[in-house]
């Protein structure tokens, strides 16, 4: 359908095998929020699998390395082939890429929270689970202006429940260039990438700080982008490696490719079975972003089996709406759950969860599809317009 071209059609500028890892992580997010719904209706759940799935969260790892990765790879690439990066170009596609759909969906929580609060406000005898609902709103609505300035991830509150991740990434966007321009495209090849993997340990090292301490409660270290922030160092390393001359000497033996898919796959099982505590917390995303990097490397070597299955065509259409995906995904789930389980909920199998979770990322896809073409579509046509234009000019333009 001529509808759904722009996220369907192949395109020869991006790594295919990527679009599987992003699939990939919208639906462990979406596996993620389907698991803590049912967890509690399912008897005798073994204690690895409940952990394992309940660390779905490393969805949010997989996007943080794919970030760092692309964002980082596309200005070296620049800086190779150009010179110098153009600070300018990276901030108005970027802006335009993130900003429609984020500031819709704040708008839109902000209103619907309002809603309910004038409710609650008006309603007299209130309950004490309307009580506590009526604390959570006001709290969370008098952090909106946190949510806007992309810093919700440093507040008690925010009015997007998830929204600390992309204060994250809204983060690094901002830092990245201007570091890039200033200091790491200044040193030479080896000294940055030394300076990368110091940087990489940083996090680790204050997660240890913070929790010997008790500097930090763990669900705080758990959204701080000064302890979080390795997982966009693990994907920028990826970067620096795979541009490299030495990326396809080395992966192209087939033993090499299996060693380091075992060891990567190794690292991550022992990320998903850890369960997060105060101490293991320290060591247990560097056992994520590890061995998630190791499997974006492999994926991304010519010929391998998982890059195949990775670039699968129909990873590509849930990868180019996998941001609108991530902002609106719980509506459209907790449909799922009361058209698959019912509203009242006594018991639940494992293949009716699994039915819920297919049902919450089709769901979840059509209605984000419709969303992304709505807010994001016509955004992403005068991104384009404007950088063709602006590069138009600057190719006109005499040194």
């Amino acid at each position: 359908m001529k509808f759904f071209s722009y996220i369907t059609e192949k395109r020869d500028e991006e790594y295919p095998a990527l679009n599987g890892v992003r699939a990939i992580s919208i639906m462990m997010i979406i596996g993620l929020h389907i698991w803590i719904g049912a967890n509690h209706f399912i008897p005798n759940i073994p204690y690895l699998l409940d952990t394992a799935l309940k660390n779905l969260t490393a969805g949010i790892d997989l996007f943080f390395i794919l970030s760092g990765f692309l964002i980082y790879g596309n200005l070296l690439k620049e800086k190779v082939k150009y010179g110098n990066i153009k600070l300018s170009f990276f901030y108005i596609k970027r802006s335009l890429r993130i900003f429609p759909a984020y500031y819709f969906l704040l708008l839109v929580q902000y209103l619907s929270m309002r809603g309910m609060l004038k409710s609650l406000n008006a309603a007299e005898n209130l309950d004490a689970s309307k009580t506590l609902l009526k604390q959570s709103l006001t709290e969370s609505i008098s952090y909106a202006w946190a949510d806007i300035f992309y810093i919700s991830n440093y507040t008690k509150g925010r009015l997007f429940d998830y929204g600390w991740s992309l204060s994250i990434e809204e983060q690094f966007y901002l830092i990245l260039p201007p570091l890039c321009a200033l200091l790491f495209f200044k040193i030479s090849d080896s000294t940055r990438r030394i300076l990368l993997v110091g940087l990489y340990f940083i996090p680790v090292i204050l997660r240890a700080v913070y929790s010997q301490f008790d500097i930090l409660p763990t669900h705080i270290i758990y959204t701080h982008s000064e302890t979080r922030f390795d997982s966009l160092i693990a994907g920028m390393l990826c970067s620096e490696f795979f541009l490299s001359s030495y990326y396809s000497n080395f992966f192209q033996k087939k033993p090499i490719r299996y060693s380091v898919l075992s060891v990567s796959i190794i690292l991550a099982a022992i990320g998903f079975l850890t369960e997060k505590t105060a101490f293991t917390q320290i060591y247990a995303y560097n056992c994520l972003n590890l061995g998630f990097a190791g499997i974006v490397l492999v994926s991304l070597s010519e010929n391998s089996y998982i890059g195949k299955f990775l670039s699968f065509s129909v990873f590509r259409p849930i990868a180019r709406v996998s941001y609108t995906m991530y902002l609106w995904h719980l509506y459209p789930t907790s449909a799922a759950i009361s058209i698959v389980c019912g509203t009242v909920i006594q018991s639940l199998s494992y293949s009716r969860t699994f039915a819920t979770f297919i049902v919450a990322v089709l769901f979840t896809f059509l209605f984000c599809t419709i969303l992304f073409y709505l807010i994001e579509r016509p955004f992403l046509k005068l991104k384009d317009k404007w950088i063709a234009r602006l590069k138009a000019r600057s190719a006109s333009t005499p040194n």
